[in-house]
């Protein structure tokens, strides 16, 4: 969440993690879904866009040298030829991470980064029109489209029978969501949300083995995006439950999708 905190400590802690496990550490920079660490911090929510556009640039100039030159409307003090290490072995790989914003997409476009899409509900279809709005906005800036990279994170979870699989983790998604909007006086959502997300061209991944690979295979011919992130581990769901899925998305899943999408 960049709007709040600091560019510089960003990239220093991931070039640190860099160090530990070279090439393989990247940052998704977001605006932030939630605005409890605005007040935390310090920060004003009139300045939540703001914030964040100047926050990122400080990021993406940190990334691109060492030494670095640069002042902002949120910093008192400028940057003068000044060295930010540790440094990673090659410019990192900064996602600009969006709940699906159209502006957040155009400006990823715009910047030519590639867009991380953190989804828990719509359709495939609406979602093909983000991307779409992205890569034009990436096609206008002039950048090469092999650069405009998509990226998904979505609810999942998979078992051997797709409606024990469905049931299970409708359960815990509930418990979390429950939790979340008793935390924040919100209205918990109710069991329709199961029949709109976890079927066909839903979001939310959750199934046997050739059902969530059909799925996966039929949103990425939509999409067209490179990586998808499966969260689940939600509402204290059991570790033997988490892991089981996690082997079958890894020895089932994994390799069907791969073969249809070769």
């Amino acid at each position: 969440m960049l709007s709040t905190d600091d560019p510089i400590r960003v990239y220093q802690q991931h070039a640190t993690a860099d160090a530990l496990a070279p090439g393989r550490v990247e940052i998704t920079a977001g605006r932030g879904s939630s605005v409890d660490s605005f007040p935390l911090f310090g920060y004003h929510l009139e300045d939540y866009d703001a914030l964040y556009a100047s926050k990122l640039d400080l990021l993406l100039a940190v990334n691109r040298q060492e030494r670095v030159t640069w002042k902002g409307p949120f910093r008192d003090i400028p940057l003068e030829d000044a060295l930010v290490v540790p440094r990673a072995e090659r410019p990192l790989k900064i996602w600009l991470g969006t709940g699906g914003n159209p502006e957040s997409s155009v400006r990823a476009g715009t910047l030519g980064l590639p867009v991380a899409y953190g989804i828990l509900s719509g359709r495939a279809e609406q979602w093909a029109g983000m991307a779409s709005l992205y890569r034009e906005a990436g096609r206008r800036a002039g950048y090469d489209p092999a650069v405009l990279d998509v990226a998904v994170a979505s609810h999942g979870f998979i078992a051997e029978d797709g409606d024990q699989a469905r049931e299970t983790f409708f359960q815990y998604e509930m418990a979390a969501m429950a939790a979340h909007a008793g935390a924040r006086g919100t209205p918990r959502p109710g069991r329709s949300r199961l029949e709109a997300n976890y079927g066909p061209g839903g979001m939310v991944f959750a199934g046997s083995p050739i059902e969530i690979a059909r799925r996966l295979v039929d949103f990425q011919r939509v999409l067209g995006h490179s990586r998808q992130i499966i969260q689940m581990d939600l509402g204290h769901m059991p570790q033997v439950q988490v892991l089981r899925s996690i082997e079958l998305l890894g020895t089932q899943v994994l390799p069907m999708v791969r073969d249809t999408l070769a």
